[in-house]
């Protein structure tokens, strides 16, 4: 097979991408990082609703398990509860993160 290896063109076009993805004005920044931070704001309510509704299956599942005194379904059911509190705190960690990091704005 004939081995396929990027021109100089390809790196130029690249590189020039890259800095004119970096070079961008300020006022452009200021909306686009407004909006990334609004779509993090959905993205991060949507895991918190989606691991509330997996705890409260993964109790059920839970409860059900122990009634039943099965060893595989009580092991499914305790990791779907620390997935799912991590969902639930995702949030909370997101924030910390980004105010350490110094962004303004909680998502």
């Amino acid at each position: 097979m004939k081995k396929i290896f990027p021109t100089k063109r390809d790196v130029l076009i690249a590189s020039a991408t890259g800095c004119s993805m970096i070079l961008t004005p300020t006022a452009f920044a200021t909306k686009t990082s407004k909006k990334v931070l609004l779509m993090i704001t959905k993205l991060l309510s949507v895991f918190t609703y989606a691991g509330i509704v997996l705890l409260a299956y993964a109790t059920i599942s839970l409860i059900l398990a122990l009634k039943n005194e099965d060893a595989e379904s009580k092991v499914n059911a305790v990791t779907q509860i620390s997935i799912a509190i991590v969902l639930i705190t995702l949030s909370g960690t997101v924030n910390a993160l980004l105010a350490a990091a110094g962004v303004s704005g909680k998502v």
